[in-house]
This record gives C-alpha cells, sequence and structure tokens, in this order.
C-alpha cells in the first residue's frame, strides 16, 4: 500500500512516504449470527514474515483450538461446557467412549436450574 502526501508547492515538496506492508489473510469461518466470514489478518514487513505468522497461529489453533467469544445472551454454562467437550472430541484429545460419558453427564447437569441460567445473570 503506497501512501502519497500532496503538496501545494510541487517543485520545493518532499512530503511524501511509502508504507510499504504485507498482509497475510486467513479466513476462520462463518458468524452465525450475521452470515459474514470471519478473518484474521497478518501484517508485516515482508511477505515471508505474514506468511510465516499465519502459519504460525494455524499451528497454534490446531494444537489449542480457536479462542471462543462469547457473545451471545444466551449462553449458558451447559451450553460452553458443550462447547468444550466437542472441542476436545474434534481434535483428538478425548476417545468416543469418554467423549459419550462426558455427554451423558452433561445431560444429567442441564437438569439443574443453575446449569440453564444465562452467562450475564449468573451471580455470586
Amino acid at each position: 500500500m503506497i501512501n502519497v502526501k500532496k503538496c501545494k508547492d510541487a517543485q520545493n515538496c518532499d512530503k511524501f512516504y511509502f508504507n510499504i506492508q504485507a498482509k497475510a489473510i486467513l479466513t476462520i469461518g462463518k458468524d452465525p449470527k450475521t452470515k459474514r466470514k470471519v478473518t484474521k489478518t497478518f501484517t508485516a514487513p515482508t511477505e515471508e514474515e505474514s506468511v510465516e505468522k499465519l502459519f504460525k497461529y494455524k499451528i497454534y489453533a490446531k494444537e489449542n483450538g480457536i479462542p471462543l467469544n462469547i457473545t451471545d445472551e444466551k449462553v449458558t454454562i451447559s451450553g460452553i461446557a458443550q462447547e468444550l467437550i466437542e472441542s476436545k472430541y474434534r481434535k483428538g484429545k478425548i476417545c468416543g467412549n469418554t467423549y459419550n460419558t462426558h455427554l451423558c453427564t452433561l445431560k444429567r447437569i442441564k437438569a439443574y436450574k443453575f446449569s440453564n441460567i444465562p452467562i450475564e445473570k449468573v451471580k455470586k
């Protein structure tokens, strides 16, 4: 990207600069509410560095999962627990039997009122 500042006196003007940055854009997924794609942008002085940052993030996301952004008002404790169980299963950190056991336990916990209260309304 090149930014050039204009000057009134073109002959005696050296007020311009170049801003060159390389961008690498990673598409993470879709936002379920807005249906728009969610992207993460990595910038660096060179293209190689920006691509290196992108791949480091991809490796981190594959090992640890993409961080959860809780913006929904109706998110409950049981909803978060179910997301965590499913993400562990997808990453291969737990096997099928453990996954089923966790879901059965979560099903019993959902019977209690505290697990179905939205997180915004939870108090000490």
